[in-house]
């Protein structure tokens, strides 16, 4: 079974559930009803609902197919192990190949909203490779189980195939490859050949194609018969061997004939695809001169027009313009009525302009023009529908893509036009064409003249005139036309001149004396030299003068004045403005030349006399918006007068100006403009407060407007500058009213001028109101700021209910501040089990953001503890265990002194200061224990002076130890400037000592500790 009997066999089994699908539905109970497919036909020119039918045809074959399957599992299990099982796999699998049809529907509409938009999931999830892969198993499945069944051939090309589908060449080459070794009688042997061709020749392995291509000459009556010769041309061609290639297409083209002649499936015809082939072939290999008696031959009854211009098109392409003539000057000899000769004349031109034989191309356009007469043998030969139709692509190249004109021009015309019309056109557009063309290379090269004579015979031939008459005088037009859209805009307008001069064509005069202008002004680019304005003058009075009634009689008058204009020349630019505006002043032209003369005046700065205009224009104008134009210039003039002031520095006159502008024009955009100017000019000229005032004023005045709110900011900034904190408080709860998206921010604001103004208890009310601000920032800063109030309160419990509030918002470095208070409040009540549990929260909060000051406060706690722990550690014992005392003693030192420096590396001043004095408490008490340590029971008398000698060598270096870290803390209350207090305080603890304080405080370190007295190494202060 080939593809097109498996593709007949699943369309059976679809429609055959459909069917089933259709006939159970309820609705069709009882009643004869539209048959329901009819709904799924597509409709031409709806694309959208074409897609729901699709979708619905693919929902209805899934549901279908869904259920088929269902079935078939079903049936498998039941006739599992009889002869059935293999034909139900087999169908099986084939339900898994048109699921995955289905599925690819789905993927390839992924990306349609129309689609997705229905069924998003079934879009989602589909996966036409897992239904083939859910095939594929099925197929390998009744290979290994069924080795006997009598369809194996077909289920191992059916499973290549699918193997191919999902991109597994390797496996469908095996598979191809073991059919054709292992069933030689099987139908499927020709399209297995077909199948391993296809894959040797996508590898580019062209001899093995060949191979399976020349394999299947030996099935003629297989429908892959004529493509596999074709492609065994091909494969020819690619290992070029062009005359084995050529043969073959031959071969193809008489099996064609033989497909017609016994009315064969006109699938099997190649005919048309060969001879354009062979056209490609034929080019490398044989010589133009035997190219048209070749392919007629070859041809036959086609038509070998197209075939022709397709090798014509091959030798244009590698610039074989000789063989380009050769060839179709047989063809238009042999096939003068041809469709395409006009084509052939075309290309004749361009290969023969290439060769630079321009006296060949104007030979040419003759008889191009004889073969276009409508009365010609060409003519009268052709028939609707023939390749020089409109409606036929040949036609659309020939038009759009040899005639020198851009594709979508009028060189492709929208009614349906005869070969004759069509050939006329093609005519006239390369005429035109080459004339345009050699017309620029004698003006790039005006010592090559012939350009130039040949240009004129392609016009004489296009005109069909003598030089002055109507149709020169046009083709002068077209000239100029055509100078014009080459942007060689001086030129054109020289022509364009003389038209106008010498044509009786009053339409064409008038045309042509107003694109001399025009084009003169592009080829001046606003620009006007003396030379160039007396040449536009001369046109427009020879305009003005032959045209007085001419359709650009005020376009005309107003270019003379608006170059004028633009040279600055205003005294004659104003009169002919002011002349056009008051005579056209109903036109567009006219209310513009009343614009620019309003703009000279201002350029003059005759403000009196704009305004006075202005003013007229507007009592006497009905339009509204021109209206509103009018009044606004007359507020503007108004409004730049009191500019004037500012600029010669009488900023106190500006401002009351201002002032007056607004309450005389409240209603006026420019009003709402004074008063801000009125209040920034206060600020510029240095009253602030004056400033404010105005400031406040303009809120008052526009409430509703950001520029408003601007300025009441400014207002609020400039009474804090100015430390009127009571007006700052005022002005901040306005801005609390006027801006609800900050109200909290300004609240908070005005507590705290109300606190920097005494007024504590509207303050303190204003900040409980916002402790729960859903803003945490303002919630943060209003509890910081009642704890500041409540601090020297005489209610410490609402003092800690506050910092309790700013605990639980968790913010930090703030809510870390907080919780010390409670930590050094529990130490400070002798309960050091708490106060170490609450310092370890602190503390577990530093990767949080905790604040360092609290971090060091909270650890300086724990070291204090640890230090009482470690002081109240006696040294009594017996002689069997005071090493076990000294290493307990040992340990809770080291645990106090890891503390103490952890609190250091905070960086907070006055703790590391504290940490390393109370530090060298610690090392200095371990001293005196030592010093102190009773004598062990049990120890010898004889002893006793040995143990004192070995406790004096532990004591020693502790007691150094202790020295330097007062000395360390000495050094560093100094460096952080921590007030004298603490600095003789701990000088005279230095002394008590009778150690020396140096002169220099410089940084120093620990030393490593001995084993039994562990010592860390820590710089001071960090």
């Amino acid at each position: 079974m080939n593809e097109l009997r498996r593709t007949s066999y699943l369309c059976f089994v679809a429609v055959a559930f459909l069917a089933g699908v259709v006939a159970a539905s309820p609705c069709l109970a009882g009643s004869v009803p539209e048959n329901p497919l009819n709904s799924l036909q597509m409709k031409p020119g709806q694309y959208k609902s074409n897609q729901i039918r699709s979708l619905k045809a693919e929902l209805l074959i899934k549901y279908s197919e869904r259920r088929a399957i269902q079935q078939i599992k079903r049936l498998i299990a039941k006739y599992r192990g009889t002869a059935l099982e293999p034909e139900l796999d087999f169908r099986l699998a084939e339900l898994y190949v048109r699921r995955s049809k289905a599925d690819q529907f789905f993927e390839m509409h992924r990306d349609s909203k129309n689609i997705v938009r229905f069924v998003p999931e079934i879009v989602k999830t589909a996966n036409s490779k897992r239904r083939l892969e859910q095939a594929i198993h099925v197929y390998n499945l009744i290979i290994h189980k069924f080795p006997n069944y009598g369809r194996l051939d077909l289920v191992m090309f059916n499973d290549a195939f699918s193997y191919q589908q999902i991109g597994d060449n390797g496996t469908a080459e095996r598979l191809y490859r073991q059919l054709v070794s292992d069933f030689q009688n099987s139908d499927l042997l020709p399209d297995a050949h077909l199948a391993l061709g296809e894959i040797d020749f996508q590898r580019q392995d062209f001899t093995g194609a060949l191979k399976h291509y020349l394999a299947i000459k030996k099935f003629p009556d297989s429908t892959v018969y004529p493509y596999g010769i074709y492609k065994a041309a091909w494969a020819y061609y690619n290992l070029r061997d062009t005359k084995s290639a050529i043969h073959e297409l031959e071969a193809v083209i008489k099996y064609g004939v033989y497909v017609e002649k016994h009315h064969i499936d006109a699938r099997l015809d190649l005919r048309r695809e060969a001879l354009f082939d062979l056209a490609l072939f034929y080019e490398g290999a044989r010589p133009p001169s035997g190219a048209y008696a070749y392919l007629s031959r070859e041809a036959g009854d086609l038509p070998v027009g197209p075939v022709i211009m397709r090798l014509a098109e091959l030798y244009k392409r590698h610039g074989r313009d000789k063989s380009v003539i050769t060839l179709l000057s047989d063809f238009i000899e042999e096939r003068p009525h041809s469709e395409v000769v006009p084509l052939a004349y075309v290309y004749m031109m361009n290969a023969s302009e290439n060769l630079n034989h321009y006296s060949k191309v104007v030979d040419l356009l003759g008889r191009l023009d004889k073969t276009c007469d409508p009365q010609s043998d060409w003519a009268e030969n052709q028939k609707p529908g023939s390749a020089m139709d409109p409606t036929n692509l040949l036609a659309q190249e020939f038009v759009d893509s040899n005639f020198n004109g851009p594709k979508g021009s009028s060189a492709a015309p929208e009614a349906r036009l005869t070969s004759p019309q069509l050939c006329r056109r093609a005519f006239n557009k390369m005429a035109l064409g080459f004339a345009n063309k050699w017309l620029k290379k004698w003006n790039s090269q005006p010592k090559e003249t012939k350009f130039a004579d040949d240009a004129e015979k392609a016009f004489a031939l296009y005109l069909r005139a003598t030089p002055n008459s109507p149709q020169s005088n046009r083709a002068r037009f077209v000239y100029a036309s055509t100078l014009y859209k080459r942007n060689q805009f001086r030129q054109s307008s020289r022509q364009y001149a003389i038209v106008g001069r010498q044509t009786t064509d009053k339409k064409m005069g008038h045309e042509a004396r107003y694109f001399a202008l025009t084009a003169l002004q592009k080829a001046v680019k606003h620009i006007w030299s003396d030379a160039d304005e007396a040449q536009f003058k001369k046109l427009a009075n020879d305009y003005l003068t032959k045209d007085p009634h001419g359709k650009y009689v005020l376009d005309v008058r107003f270019e003379v004045g608006f170059i004028a204009y633009k040279k600055h020349q205003y005294s004659d630019a104003e009169r002919i403005f002011k002349a056009i505006g008051q005579k056209y002043a109903s036109a567009e032209k006219g209310r513009k030349a009343q614009d620019l003369y309003l703009d000279i005046l201002n350029i003059k700065k005759d403000y009196r006399t704009l305004r006075a205009y202005a003013l007229k224009l507007r009592n006497e104008c009905h339009d509204k918006a021109r209206y509103a134009k009018l009044n606004k210039i007359y507020e503007q003039t108004y409004f730049l007068i009191v500019q004037g002031y500012v600029k010669h520095g009488n900023l106190q006159h500006a401002v009351l100006a201002y002032q007056q502008f607004a309450k005389l024009n409240p209603n006026s955009k420019l009003a709402k403009k004074a008063l801000w100017n009125a209040m920034q000019l206060n600020y510029q000229r240095g009253d602030v407060e004056a400033g404010a005032a105005a400031a406040v004023h303009y809120f008052e005045k526009y409430p509703n407007t950001k520029e408003g709110l601007d300025a009441l900011i400014k207002a609020d900034q400039s009474y804090e500058s100015m430390a009127q904190v009571k007006d700052a408080a005022r002005v901040s709860m306005k801005l609390a009213s006027a801006d609800p998206k900050l109200k909290d921010k300004w609240l908070l604001l005005t507590a705290n001028f109300d606190s920097l103004d005494g007024n504590v208890a509207e303050s303190r009310k204003i900040y409980d109101s916002l402790r729960k601000s859903p803003v945490q920032k303002t919630a943060v800063e209003a509890l910081n700021a009642l704890i500041q109030l409540s601090r020297n309160d005489e209610n410490p419990r609402y003092h800690e209910k506050v910092l309790r509030d700013l605990i639980r918002l968790g913010v930090q470095p703030e809510a870390s501040l907080a919780q010390v208070h409670f930590v050094e409040k529990a130490y400070r009540s002798g309960n050091d089990k708490k106060a170490f549990r609450l310092a370890e929260e602190v503390m577990s909060e530093e990767r949080d953001g905790a604040d360092a000051s609290a971090l060091a406060r909270a650890r300086l706690i724990q070291a204090r503890i640890l230090a009482k722990e470690f002081k109240q550690q006696s040294l009594k014992s017996h002689l069997s265990r005071i090493q076990m005392v000294l290493v307990l003693k040992t340990e809770k030192l080291s645990k106090a002194q890891i503390a103490y420096q952890a609190a250091e590396r905070f960086g907070d001043p006055k703790v590391t200061v504290e940490a390393m004095s109370e530090l060298g408490d610690c090392y200095l008490s371990y001293s005196n224990d030592l010093d102190n340590m009773p004598v062990p029971s049990g120890l010898p008398a004889n002893e006793v002076s040995v143990f004192r000698d070995q406790m004096l060598k532990l004591s020693i270096p502790m007691e150094e130890k202790g020295v330097d870290a007062k000395l360390q803390a000495y050094k560093a209350a100094k460096e952080f400037n921590l007030g004298d207090k603490l600095i003789a305080s701990l000088r005279s603890e230095l002394n008590n000592l009778h150690q020396p304080v140096p002169a220099n405080s410089n940084k120093f370190q620990f030393t490593s500790p001995v084993a039994v007295l562990p010592l860390l190494v820590k710089k001071v202060g960090t």
